[in-house]
């Protein structure tokens, strides 16, 4: 049952401090963060600016996204290019000695290190991101980049139908060639553009690198010229082994590179990449201190408005102080 009466004020005093209180909290914070709690009053009802700030950020936030998305894709191609690089100078370090000499178990022993490179080309080819092929312009669900099965056939098939040493690397030329069976047996179906990754008001990042580049298709080609020489369909002598390692080193080198060039290539992209995400940052900086400028608080207007507040709190728990401490017959006067 509620009581009602005159004696209520002494039996169920009013908290007057209260709303003195909380305005003291929201100054206390308003000075420990340097903003305003009061956007409207700081902007003076004109939103305008602040909403176009807003929309800035949001803007950067997207672009950066798309950017760090571009970073990991190309930053994981320059890593499967490096495999790729690796892989394939197993064949130089070990051509001069594997075909110093017509030996069919010295050239078998080059050719097995030969096809375990292309094994492991063909695994980097295979890298996807996020679900995407990266060396198949960005194709989903496409499986393996290079049929290797279908390869090692043509290039047996190949090798056994040679006459010679010129008529071996004429066919394999014609094999890897545009509109060979390279391109047309053994690369899988995708894209024919490039992924490009977009920025916003008409910008855009494009990344050109899939598997038919030539850089790539040049150490493809020289592994698997050196695994099929234990097919050849003629004779290996001394003259026939010493004409080879002329030519196979110089291939192996311009395979060498091309690989090179496209590595280039990407790292100058990346290099864009990079510089694109310091002026984004640049941008939300600046972005971010008009939105502080603009709602900022002056510090010296709220330590003034904090003593004013503390002072009416002294003066509030006075009263009340004066007025618990009076007897019945004084507050009835």
């Amino acid at each position: 049952m509620q009581m009602q009466g005159p004696f209520m004020p002494l039996l169920n005093p009013k908290d007057f401090g209260a709303e003195t209180r909380a305005r003291l909290e929201t100054l206390q914070a308003e000075m420990a963060s340097g903003r305003t709690a009061d956007a409207g009053r700081a902007l003076a009802s004109d939103f305008s600016a602040i909403s176009r700030i807003t929309h800035g950020l949001r803007v950067y936030e997207a672009k950066s996204a798309s950017l760090s998305q571009a970073e990991t894709w190309t930053g994981a191609a320059q890593n499967a290019l490096e495999r790729m690089s690796e892989a394939s100078s197993r064949i130089g370090d070990k051509l001069a000695v594997g075909l110093s000499k017509p030996d069919e178990l010295q050239i078998g022993s080059l050719a097995n290190i030969a096809d375990g490179v292309l094994s492991d080309i063909a695994s980097a080819l295979d890298l996807n991101v996020a679900g995407r092929s990266v060396f198949a312009n960005g194709a989903s669900n496409l499986g393996n980049v290079l049929d290797t099965d279908r390869l090692r056939a043509d290039i047996a098939t190949l090798a056994g139908a040679a006459t010679d040493v010129p008529d071996l690397l004429q066919s394999f030329d014609n094999y890897f060639s545009a509109g060979g069976g390279f391109e047309t047996d053994v690369l899988s179906a995708y894209p024919a553009g490039s992924v490009v990754f977009p920025l916003g008001e008409g910008d855009a990042v494009d990344v050109p690198i899939s598997a038919d580049d030539e850089g790539v298709r040049g150490i493809v080609k020289q592994a698997a010229l050196v695994a099929a020489l234990p097919s050849v369909g003629f004779a290996l002598d001394q003259t026939g082994t010493q004409e080879l390692t002329i030519e196979l080193v110089t291939r192996g080198l311009n395979a060498t590179d091309g690989l090179i060039g496209v590595q280039t290539g990407l790292g100058g992209i990346q290099q864009r990449l990079g510089q694109l995400q310091e002026g984004l940052n640049a941008e939300r900086l600046d972005l971010e201190a008009q939105r502080n400028d603009a709602l900022s608080a002056d510090p010296y207007e709220t330590a003034t408005k904090i003593q004013a507040e503390l002072t009416r709190l002294e003066s509030i728990y006075a009263v009340t102080a004066r007025r618990a401490s009076l007897t019945l017959t004084g507050y009835l006067r």
